[in-house]
């Protein structure tokens, strides 16, 4: 086997453990980013379209308990707080003009979700 493992180089360096640690927890952030914006328009879109299912409300749920850590931290992303910690200026490999919107958006696409969801829900 030619060349060096990964787990190889990290034990060579605290500066290539620190670089892989940051590179993961921005690959989950950027992840749990894109889930979280995937989950929120498809429960705009099931409230616009009167279509409810379990999907749409495994969507929800998702939202909500992103928004209960959310604002459990400060109104501030435990992740981000992280990154920073370990020394990296970007949580995300977004571009910083989106994920400086980010928190704005969300929070008036929530608040439509929750409202659809109660106005068009088959119990109301």
């Amino acid at each position: 086997m030619h060349g060096r493992r990964f787990v190889d180089v990290l034990h060579e360096s605290p500066q290539n453990y620190a670089g892989a640690v940051q590179h993961l927890i921005r690959t989950i952030h950027t992840a749990i980013y894109a889930v979280m914006t995937v989950c929120l328009v498809y429960v705009l879109y099931c409230g616009i379209a009167d279509q409810f299912g379990p999907w749409s409300y495994t969507a929800f749920a998702v939202v909500t308990v992103e928004c209960v850590v959310f604002i459990g931290n400060g109104m501030r992303c435990p992740l981000t707080q992280f990154a920073k910690r370990l020394g990296t200026t970007d949580s995300t490999y977004l571009p910083d003009w989106l994920t400086a919107w980010t928190l704005r958006l969300s929070q008036a696409a929530y608040a439509g979700c929750l409202l659809l969801l109660l106005y068009r829900h088959p119990w109301s």
